[in-house]
């Protein structure tokens, strides 16, 4: 009688070949698709390599400059060398004679040829009541000085305070002058003297 106890081994390992056999049998046949494990709730995240597409943006052409019209000014043709010839000018030359000076004509002291020239100044006397107050001052007489030199006539003063007009005065009557001389004649001239008062320690 067939006892399996004693092929024990023998049975398991047909056993075992037929069943591993059967399972690669089962595998060629049937193409089962095992899914991942995927928990409730999570989301799938599916990534994607979308290609972008670059488009090259056409910028507009800027519009044409206008064009301006440049006049050209046409170069002037350049000027033939003209010799000019100066004739040599001919003449003698006439000798400026100043008009003779009337007999008691007054100039003024810029228009005569020769200046006149203060030789002898006369200081005037400081009033003896300014000297007391204090008082300084000046002033300026505008006279006329004869042919001869003299002062022969006072035609104003101006002073700053009139306790020194009579000095000026009197003294502008004494001061002498070289006479002015207009086309070598001396002439009288109008002239300003001028005068200071000052006090001294």
């Amino acid at each position: 009688m067939f006892d399996p106890r004693e092929k024990y081994d023998l049975i398991f390992q047909i056993a075992l070949s037929i069943t591993f056999i059967f399972f690669i049998l089962l595998f060629l046949g049937l193409k089962v698709s095992v899914n991942p494990y995927v928990s409730k709730g999570a989301r799938e995240i599916i990534v994607e390599n979308i290609q972008q597409e670059t488009m090259e943006l056409e910028l507009p052409q800027p519009p044409p400059k206008p064009k301006i019209a440049v006049e050209i000014e046409e170069a002037e043709p350049e000027e033939e060398n003209v010799q000019e010839t100066i004739g040599e000018t001919t003449g003698e030359i006439e000798d400026i004679t100043l008009p003779t000076p009337e007999p008691g004509q007054v100039f003024n002291e810029y228009e005569v040829e020769e200046k006149p020239v203060l030789i002898k100044k006369v200081e005037p006397e400081y009033p003896e009541v300014a000297r007391q107050l204090g008082i300084q001052g000046k002033g300026r007489a505008l006279v006329i000085v004869g042919p001869d030199g003299r002062v022969v006539k006072i035609e104003s003063i101006v002073v700053d305070n009139e306790i020194f007009r009579e000095p000026i005065e009197k003294a502008a009557l004494q001061c002498i002058f070289k006479p002015a001389k207009q086309a070598g004649i001396p002439v009288s001239v109008r002239v300003v003297i001028p005068f200071i008062f000052k006090l001294t320690k």
